[in-house]
């Protein structure tokens, strides 16, 4: 069953502090929401995770919202009354415990691009290009600047991955943002795992790629082969990733 559109639910006079969103159409949404719901529930069971769905993307009436509808959310959810929020690809499953996201004093929390998928814009290339399927902010500000070039920049039309280009020129040295990088310490967080994924082990509780523990997969667009468990994890990785979606 596909879910509603559940922005609608949130009450504007009563703001939460924190929250996780995430945007997609009919098909990715029956697809890919159910596996995110289920795995961030299994180590949050009290996270709010608010899906903004084709009924809210309509109220656009643009063709192009979806490749330039994070930065869209986040300024809302600012407006709304949030503090601090993360913005989610749909087609991710939870691994691990995701708490220390929200820790610290900084203005966005970044994770790393698949290394094996070397891209850039301007002069910011790997390591140092980051990947836009799990954003955190903290800054109203920061939110308002993304918003605004991406819809004001005469060259937006020209970067090629858009939002994730402009949200990396915000992140890099020409501003003074406070930029927190996620999979800095002893975790992975989205596409950095991935050179992991067919060497990946369970210890304990915990999957382990290399010497961190993977916390979040990115599927990152991918479909049949290139999003099955079975074929890109061992079986028992495979195994421990299917009982958290089930």
């Amino acid at each position: 069953m596909i879910p509603r559109d559940i922005q609608e639910d949130i009450d504007t006079n009563s703001p939460k502090r924190r929250c996780f969103f995430t945007v997609g159409d009919n098909a990715n949404v029956a697809k890919f929401y159910g596996g995110l719901e289920k795995s961030l529930r299994h180590f949050h069971p009290d996270a709010e995770l608010i899906l903004f769905g084709e009924d809210y993307a309509k109220k656009f009436n643009d063709p192009n919202f979806y490749p330039k509808s994070k930065m869209i959310i986040f300024k809302e959810l600012f407006d709304r009354g949030y503090d601090e929020i993360c913005g989610l690809d749909i087609d991710q499953i939870f691994t691990g415990d995701v708490s220390d996201i929200w820790e610290g004093d900084y203005d966005v929390g970044v994770v790393g691009n698949d290394p094996n998928y070397p891209i850039g814009v301007w002069d910011i290339t790997h390591p140092n290009y980051y990947n836009n399927g799990l954003v955190v902010l903290k800054s109203r500000e920061f939110a308002e600047h993304w918003y605004r070039l991406c819809n004001t920049h005469p060259l937006y039309e020209h970067y090629r991955y858009g939002e994730q280009d402009i949200l990396n020129i915000l992140c890099s040295t020409y501003h003074n943002y406070k930029i927190k990088r996620l999979d800095d310490g002893d975790k992975l967080y989205g596409e950095g795992a991935k050179p992991f994924w067919a060497r990946s082990r369970i210890e304990g509780d915990k999957l382990i790629g290399g010497d961190k523990q993977i916390c979040v997969v990115h599927w990152a667009g991918g479909t049949g082969k290139n999003a099955n468990v079975d074929i890109l994890f061992p079986e028992e990785c495979a195994k421990f990733i299917k009982q958290l979606i089930k």
